[in-house]
């Protein structure tokens, strides 16, 4: 029974990132509110929510997979495996397009299979990737520092709040390194018996999260500016996150 929970929890998180990570790409008519009206605030207010889930499991997946042995096969397995998925999605996408395009689409796909971490492709899993060298580093008893890096990775998170666009370029398509660093963040995580205090920041980070969502519109000049707390990179989002991590790591099993 408790395998099947927690089966089920990871299923409904598969779930929620693939609503943030598909379903904005389809171009809803939501989307296409972006003048300071409810119907805008109600948009970056959903679609806050939905990246809510994205830092979660790159958290989760920070959490149960520094755990595992054999990291480096982890890797180049992952590697692999997007790269012949990569190399066939380009085929059939080059088969499917006129000859002018042909080229230009299977080249673009292609390169993006072969070299992810050059041409920061496909985040979430080679964001996990880098995740899992920098927790072997920084998670080594001989490495002193690890303190200060996590700290320090605290910070990177923090300093963007106070700048738009992101200071460190992290937008919703430049994402490996931040994910990677949110992973480490993930595999420091430790299983929390003050719950009354994590369920404190989390209501927090959610309601500070929605509240920004829903005036950012009204406060845009030019409307430009609308999106600035709709991101996966907002510390408020990441917080609400690191805290519902917190208080459910320890009802979680391995993922299959």
């Amino acid at each position: 029974m408790h395998r099947l929970k927690s089966n089920l929890v990871w299923v409904a998180l598969m779930f929620w990132v693939g609503i943030a990570q598909v379903y904005w790409q389809l171009g809803p008519h939501i989307a296409s509110y972006s003048n300071a009206s409810l119907h805008t605030s109600a948009y970056e207010v959903l679609k806050g929510l939905t990246l809510l889930g994205s830092d979660i499991l790159i958290l989760l997946l920070g959490y149960f997979l520094s755990q595992k042995s054999h990291r480096e096969s982890t890797i180049i397995k992952s590697w692999l495996n997007t790269l012949v998925l990569g190399v066939l999605a380009s085929v059939l996408v080059a088969l499917c397009t006129n000859q002018l395009a042909k080229v230009t689409v299977f080249h673009t796909d292609f390169f993006n299979a072969v070299f992810p971490l050059l041409r920061n492709t496909y985040p979430l899993i080679f964001g996990s990737l880098l995740g899992l060298i920098l927790t072997a580093v920084i998670n080594d008893q001989r490495f002193i520092w690890r303190r200060p890096a996590l700290i320090s990775i605290w910070l990177l998170m923090i300093i963007p709040l106070f700048w738009t666009p992101n200071i460190w370029g992290w937008t919703s398509n430049h994402l490996t390194l931040f994910y990677a660093l949110l992973f480490v963040l993930g595999a420091n995580v430790k299983q929390e018996s003050h719950h009354r205090k994590w369920l404190l920041i989390t209501g927090l980070g959610l309601l500070i999260t929605v509240v920004l969502q829903g005036i950012m519109p009204f406060m845009s000049i030019d409307g430009r500016t609308a999106s600035r707390f709709t991101t996966p990179t907002n510390i408020f989002t990441i917080l609400a996150a690191y805290g519902i991590v917190k208080m459910t790591v320890d009802h979680l099993g391995q993922p299959n």
